[in-house]
């Protein structure tokens, strides 16, 4: 590319359009500062990317806080991207290759995923590479009461009568597409699309409803606002998608928080309604739900009052 942000950009619609990991390589200082704006985007949207930078020489690498700049084209960049990136690291010697690329990628595809950025000087660069015994591939991480949290969720389901699920891109960084799929089908449960989240189902699916949020559509908030229970699956439900009015968002209904991020669900600007959060890998918290246990007799009058808000509510519907 002619631009290190045209790059991390584009790595990133990579990674969103094709489920694999991105990796983009920039030159020092401004380089590596250019290309900061995509690398936060990906940031946010939990997207795997892989940033390898250059960096001078390791016996110019500035190493005194009052000391501006040493080395040529020198910037900290690990320290500039600490807080957008999953892990960051510049190498001191070459025998940390193999074990520091495997760290930072197994970082990149735990839990909820995101960039990782490796910074290499010149002289490591040119090092002969000895291949060692890389790092053991991170556990799995465990999450305690799932099967409790469920039950009780379930429970929650059969007891409302407008539950509705507000489904967001975090199903696709997890790669549980076809198994949210599956669970829509299995449940028979209306959905809404949060951001990032709406080619998740196709327009004419039975049960799609619309868009939520403060640029969504009429269709999708009005269906928000008709349900008793709302169960949020993957959307970080940021301040457009919940309104500058939060501290009402989920008010006076069951709200279930289903995410691989404990700090998304314990955002200040949602617990004041919350009753249920289930911190989990999306992937297991469909593998683990009990289709069988759900009822769907109680939810037949609102699906049917859903299709007449689809029908009537629509964009092509509105006047200008």
């Amino acid at each position: 590319f002619h631009h290190e942000q045209c790059c991390s950009m584009a790595a990133e619609g990579y990674s969103k359009s094709s489920g694999k990991i991105s990796a983009i390589c920039v030159t020092a200082g401004p380089g590596g500062i250019n290309a900061l704006n995509g690398v936060f985007g990906a940031y946010g949207d939990s997207v795997p990317m892989l940033i390898l930078s250059g960096q001078v020489r390791t016996e110019t690498l500035n190493t005194d806080k009052n000391l501006r700049q040493l080395g040529d084209q020198e910037a900290p960049i690990t320290e500039m991207v600490s807080k957008i990136t999953k892990y960051s690291k510049t190498l001191s010697k070459y025998d940390d290759v193999g074990a520091e690329l495997t760290k930072a990628i197994n970082i990149m595809n735990s839990g909820r995923k995101g960039p990782v950025w490796v910074d290499i000087p010149i002289d490591v660069q040119g090092s002969l590479y000895n291949k060692k015994t890389l790092l053991k591939k991170e556990e799995t991480a465990q999450f305690p009461n799932i099967d409790k949290n469920i039950d009780k969720l379930i429970e929650k389901i059969n007891y409302s009568k407008r539950p509705l699920v507000i489904a967001g891109g975090g199903i696709w960084s997890s790669d549980s597409v076809v198994q949210f799929r599956n669970f829509i089908s299995n449940t028979n449960l209306p959905v809404v699309s949060a951001f990032n989240g709406h080619d998740l189902l196709w327009e004419e699916h039975k049960n799609y409803v619309g868009k939520s949020g403060t640029i969504g559509d009429r269709r999708g908030n009005i269906a928000v606002e008709a349900s008793d229970l709302i169960l949020v699956i993957g959307s970080s439900l940021n301040i457009r998608q919940i309104g500058y009015n939060f501290n009402k968002f989920g008010q006076d209904k069951f709200f279930c928080y289903v995410d691989i991020d404990n700090s998304e669900l314990n955002k200040k600007t949602l617990t004041k309604n919350i009753d249920l959060t289930i911190q989990v890998d999306l992937k297991v918290f469909f593998e683990k739900f009990k289709y069988k246990n759900i009822k769907y007799s109680n939810h037949k009058e609102f699906k049917k009052w859903l299709k007449m808000v689809k029908k009537n509510y629509g964009i092509e519907k509105e006047v200008y």
